[in-house]
């Protein structure tokens, strides 16, 4: 059994943050702490959902895993997300608050938690990991850069290499689809689907997408017997349906109303203050090579929200100035959530999060 404990801890500007703190149970001390740095948009410390008609806590199911093996874990709520019983979403928002939410507050929260968590009897002496999913791969590397005494290690999940604000223009831009043709189909050299190679692979993925059996010749935009990047970006763009122009004005004319109506960007949730703040940041492809504190990467290569070559082209820096502390894990065929939906749901745990909570286990301790 564990020990579970909400908390309230007032950040830098006295904004209380709503937490909950998983302990293994009978241990007078814990060696490892993971802080879950969340992706985002509007997130609780239950992430709450509902699966198939079942009511399924991803924090419940991480954290019941790390006390298992005798980690203490703690999850908390995005600034202005408040825990609801109104399904689908299970949370409240308060505009005002989430106006706060914003990187350099979210990284100034993680201080301020970790210094409160380190107040408990057997969490004085704990190495500190962050867990950082999607955007949270960006907030767990600023802190390790501005607070490096704070932090012994970084597991980043869904791995975001370029800025946040240039990721979701990638996405919105129909980038986020070749990912998909790649996974399916055969390429050549140039990074190409010819028809025998097409005709081969999966079609059936892009009969999902409301392509038929002409779906080639749909796709080869331009008839050359190819389909290239560029038509695999084309055709993604036509399909999500929605220019990024649209967003960048409204960010640009502060139209928060727009950007946080839930009709707008599919229950995406940002504000324009939020997007200003991210474009200002140094990305991680020049951040993360300065880090000398153990470093991990979990990535699907069906991720359409950030893109794997991020992945590729930060390895490829770090194995260039010959550091060894990042360890990159690929998982062919998960996409940006590497199977959470299907272990929520069937208490399966996939190989994505044995990686993942295996390298929590076998980093040693600082």
């Amino acid at each position: 059994m564990k020990e579970k404990r909400t908390m309230n801890i007032s950040s830098f500007d006295g904004y209380s943050l709503e937490g909950k703190l998983t302990l293994p149970k009978g241990e007078d001390e814990v060696s490892k702490l993971v802080v879950f740095v969340h992706g985002s948009g509007p997130n609780t410390y239950e992430n709450r959902d509902v699966l198939e008609g079942t009511e399924v806590y991803c924090f419940e199911t991480l954290s019941n895993e790390f006390s298992r093996r005798g980690v203490a874990f703690f999850a908390y709520n995005q600034r202005g997300i408040h825990l609801s019983d109104n399904p689908p979403l299970f949370y409240d928002m308060n505009v005002e608050e989430y106006q706060t939410y914003l990187p350099l507050n979210s990284v100034e929260d993680i201080y301020y938690i970790i210094n409160e968590l380190k107040k408990d009897e057997c969490l004085q002496n704990s190495d500190v990991y962050l867990l950082g999913v999607s955007e949270g791969t960006i907030i767990s590397a600023l802190f390790a850069e501005k607070h490096s005494d704070k932090v012994d290690a970084l597991f980043l999940w869904g791995y975001v290499n370029i800025s946040l604000s240039d990721t979701i223009i990638w996405q919105l831009s129909g980038g986020s689809f070749v990912p998909l043709f790649k996974e399916y189909f055969e390429t050549d050299a140039a990074g190409r689907i010819n028809k025998e190679a097409f005709e081969s692979g999966q079609k059936e993925v892009l009969a999902g997408l409301g392509l038929g059996d002409d779906a080639f010749e749909v796709c080869d935009a331009n008839h050359d017997g190819y389909i290239d990047e560029e038509e695999m970006v084309a055709l993604g763009k036509s399909l999500i349906g929605f220019d990024s122009e649209t967003i960048l004005t409204a960010i640009e004319k502060r139209n928060d109303e727009w950007l946080l109506d839930d009709s707008t960007l599919g229950g995406q949730k940002f504000t324009s203050g939020w997007f200003l703040q991210h474009i200002g940041l140094r990305n991680n492809m020049e951040r993360l090579p300065e880090l000398n504190l153990p470093i991990f990467i979990f990535h699907g290569t069906l991720d359409m929200n950030t893109n794997i070559q991020g992945v590729y082209d930060v390895q490829k820096r770090f194995q260039e100035l010959g550091k060894s502390n990042l360890k990159v894990n690929i998982f062919k065929g998960y996409d940006h959530g590497l199977g959470i939906a299907q272990y929520l749901f069937t208490g399966v745990m996939p190989e994505s999060f044995k990686a993942i909570f295996d390298a929590i286990d076998e980093t040693p301790l600082s």
